[in-house]
């Protein structure tokens, strides 16, 4: 798949997950005895009016609140996306932390879809 958008050799979709309520989510998990580098993260709003976002990285837990944001309430316009690119420096869920996260927030329900590119090694 990653050759089919363009994504340098190694980089495969990771997670693709749309907000199901208001709630934080955990937004990738990280395979056991596997280490992810989170490279892209595409956030797509499929509606008609603008919606806010956050990013979340926990290295020790799943908090996900303005402590362990990386985006916090973002607006994102109404039937757009926006690309977050870490590809420079990676985020990085590796095994020897095995209760980091990665998750996500939105205002709505519904609407915001994430799609995280990255890699996976062992």
């Amino acid at each position: 798949m990653a050759g089919d958008i363009g994504l340098k050799p190694g980089i495969k979709l990771l997670s693709q997950k749309m907000a199901p309520n208001t709630n934080a989510f955990s937004l990738v998990n990280r395979p056991r005895n596997s280490n992810l580098l989170v490279a892209f993260i595409f956030v797509c709003n499929t509606d008609a009016n603008a919606a806010t976002f956050s990013i979340f990285h926990d290295n020790n837990g799943s908090t996900y609140n303005n402590t362990t944001a990386l985006y916090y309430r973002n607006v994102i316009n109404a039937n757009s996306t926006t690309l977050l690119d870490f590809s420079h420096c990676g985020i990085s869920l590796n095994k020897d932390t095995a209760v980091g996260n990665l998750g996500a927030q939105t205002n709505t329900a519904n609407i915001i879809n994430f799609t995280v590119y990255g890699m996976e090694t062992r």
